[in-house]
């Protein structure tokens, strides 16, 4: 059970880091 909440934390904090460096990808790439 821990080790599913670990990987549900490691989860959803790569998505909101992902989705990051995509709006930033995409505002170099848009510059």
């Amino acid at each position: 059970d821990d080790g599913t909440g670990t990987l549900a934390r490691s989860k959803k904090k790569s998505f909101g880091w992902y989705k990051e460096v995509i709006a930033s990808r995409g505002a170099s790439l848009k510059a």
